[in-house]
């Protein structure tokens, strides 16, 4: 604990502590979010190999009071419009037809910039070094 400084809730809160110069590096979640605060003298550059891909997460909560509204937005998120205005905000598609494209210095083309070019999950080889033993055996110590 004593290389940490703090634990954020909230990953888009890590850019800023780092530019205040309270601590030189931070780690965060990458999503949409890291590209709303860009701060001077700063970048947020480092996609690890072996990274996470999470896609955002979406469904219909069971007992929902809304369900054919709810229904009508996955709907709408999976369509190719829904699936732009996501990728103009710089979350990657879930669909392997549709590519990361936007305006220079768009959140779209920061996304892109921050994996190193990738415009979508699907182009790349996705490795996977989770491992449920040593992560149970981490927590039940």
């Amino acid at each position: 604990m004593r290389n940490t400084g703090i634990f954020n809730a909230r990953s888009r809160d890590v850019p800023s502590v780092v530019a205040r110069g309270e601590f030189a590096a931070g780690f965060a979640v990458p999503s949409y979010m890291a590209f709303e605060i860009v701060w001077p003298g700063t970048r947020s550059s480092s996609w690890p190999e072996d990274a996470w891909i999470t896609p955002e997460p979406i469904g219909i909560l069971a007992g929902s009071k809304h369900p054919k509204a709810a229904r009508a937005f996955v709907e709408f998120m999976l369509s190719e419009r829904g699936q732009r205005v996501a990728m103009e905000r710089g979350v990657f598609p879930i669909n392997p037809k549709y590519r990361v494209q936007g305006k220079p210095g768009s959140q779209a083309e920061m996304a892109v910039e921050f994996t190193g070019g990738l415009r979508s999950y699907f182009d790349v080889d996705v490795n996977n070094i989770y491992d449920d033993d040593i992560a149970r055996s981490a927590t039940s110590r």
